[in-house]
């Protein structure tokens, strides 16, 4: 229940560059694609649910320089999450953020890593979209590596990567003490 609920809250940090999920026939498998683009006047809204904001949805503007920053040094740094993964002998809480669009909505959500082959990514969906149709908790999806915008995996006490987190947090410091502690790779 813990680790859903950080997960959830995560999600809320899930902010920069928006591509379309398609879901493919016969299965429960998504694969990710097309780059979209949709924000709203402000650059970003929170879907909401009877009324009150949900937090496993976010969107901003795709040209946010904070946000491609923190895409950039995930993008940069992958090759840490590659082996660490490989490496470890508990693969839980080794997860991605990929964003994913339907009928001009996006949500950015996290995975949870199953397998990395080359550069393709399977993970298990970690939450519950909040306005995609073809999308639920639980369902595989495989990712292109160059469509994750960032990752996160557990080292001694602490969450190594976040880097939109880290973004989100300076926007928002009233959440600093309500997420787990993050250190990002130099």
């Amino acid at each position: 229940m813990k680790r859903s609920m950080t997960l959830q809250l995560l999600s809320l940090l899930c902010l920069p560059t928006l591509l379309t999920a398609c879901s493919q026939s016969g299965d429960n498998t998504a694969a990710a694609g097309q780059t979209a683009q949709t924000a709203n006047a402000s650059g970003e809204t929170s879907g909401t649910e009877g009324g009150e904001p949900k937090w496993n949805i976010s969107r901003r503007a795709s040209d946010d320089p904070e946000i491609a920053a923190a895409k950039s040094e995930a993008q940069k740094h992958w090759h840490m999450f590659r082996d660490k993964f490989a490496s470890a002998q508990s693969k839980s809480q080794f997860s991605i953020k990929v964003p994913f669009s339907e009928g001009g909505q996006t949500e950015h959500m996290w995975l949870e890593v199953n397998s990395i082959d080359g550069e393709e990514i399977s993970g298990t969906l970690s939450n519950t979209p909040d306005v995609l149709k073809n999308m639920r908790e639980g369902q595989i999806i495989k990712v292109p590596r160059s469509e994750i915008e960032d990752w996160s995996y557990p080292a001694e006490g602490k969450q190594i990567g976040g880097w939109s987190i880290a973004v989100f947090v300076k926007r928002n410091p009233e959440l600093k003490d309500k997420l787990p502690v993050y250190e990002q790779p130099k």
